[in-house]
């Protein structure tokens, strides 16, 4: 590709205009002490726009050198007639050919390849050869980060979220979206745990006839959420139990129930009694906790006079 080598007044240069931006670098102060020392080893790319020139890459580069106080710079200027699917091209190289492109910034690539105009059949032979993904699903699945909301963008950027997890967001509104992801955020869940979130907010806002929205603001919910008396791990317990209680009422009649009983069997130290999982079943499980054959006798003496409890009977049948 030609270029022409020009000095030109870094105030000519327009960097506003996001069009050909693929990093999601913000900071440079460490290319600006770079540069400080060593000079602009790397030239930027420009390309002539209406009031000056356009970045087409070196955006860090040239924020580094006004920080730094310049007033002119070295550039590679393109012909102001090249296409824009080779101005993509350049851009989208001039990263990914030098060090990995996160996720957001591989999605930000493709969106640039498809606003620059490339056609459906030569997407996959680019993509190969700018070192971006070339299966058609995985592109697809790419594409769809590109299309939510600015902080659920973040999020994927700061792995709060996972790719996986952004593709599930995606198909929702925006606001959910958003809401999902804050609250990810905040209280730092697991993706296992993100996904049992969204499926207890989708059965209830199914079985009870409302929106997915409104049982998220609902007062129980943003009370446990802001109780600065929890900790993160006390709140995640508590919303987890609070979406089960509202998506399994009968099992959490039969808990409550389960543990009126249990209390009044008075348990000694060292014994615990476990219902089955989910109370489907009929396997009850005993632990016991003991030093010595003495504690063990007296733990067996208490469970076989446990036999005759009231309450164990309640349990049982």
């Amino acid at each position: 590709m030609d270029f022409s080598r020009q000095r030109l007044p870094i105030s000519s240069i327009d960097d506003q205009t996001q069009t050909y931006r693929i990093s999601t670098e913000e900071n440079c102060c460490d290319l600006a002490a770079s540069i400080k020392h060593l000079g602009l080893i790397h030239c930027p790319i420009l390309i002539p726009a209406c009031d000056g020139y356009e970045i087409v890459s070196g955006f860090r580069r040239i924020r580094a050198c006004r920080q730094l106080g310049w007033n002119d710079i070295d550039a590679r200027v393109l012909s102001s007639d090249t296409p824009a699917i080779e101005c993509a091209c350049l851009a989208i190289a001039e990263n990914s050919l030098q060090r990995p492109l996160n996720w957001l910034e591989t999605a930000r690539s493709f969106e640039l390849l498809d606003t620059s105009g490339i056609t459906s059949e030569s997407l996959s032979q680019t993509a190969s050869v700018l070192r971006l993904p070339d299966h058609p699903e995985m592109i697809k699945k790419i594409r769809r980060i590109t299309r939510l909301p600015e902080h659920v963008q973040k999020c994927v950027l700061n792995e709060t979220i996972s790719v996986a997890m952004a593709q599930e967001l995606a198909a929702r509104s925006e606001d959910e979206a958003v809401y999902f992801a804050r609250l990810f955020e905040d209280l730092k869940l697991s993706l296992n745990k993100q996904r049992e979130f969204i499926s207890l907010t989708d059965e209830i806002s199914r079985r009870e006839e409302i929106h997915v929205k409104d049982l998220l603001n609902a007062q129980r919910f943003q009370e446990i959420l802001h109780d600065d008396r929890l900790d993160r791990a006390q709140k995640v317990q508590q919303l987890r139990f609070y979406l089960k209680q509202r998506r399994f009422p009968n099992i959490t009649r039969t808990y409550e129930k389960f543990n009126e009983h249990l209390q009044r069997l008075e348990l000694t130290t060292g014994i615990e009694l476990s219902p089955p999982g989910n109370f489907e079943g009929r396997h009850y499980t005993f632990s016991l906790i003991f030093h010595d054959l003495f504690q063990l006798k007296k733990q067996i003496d208490f469970l076989n006079h446990l036999l005759s409890h009231p309450d164990l009977h309640a349990l049982m049948f």
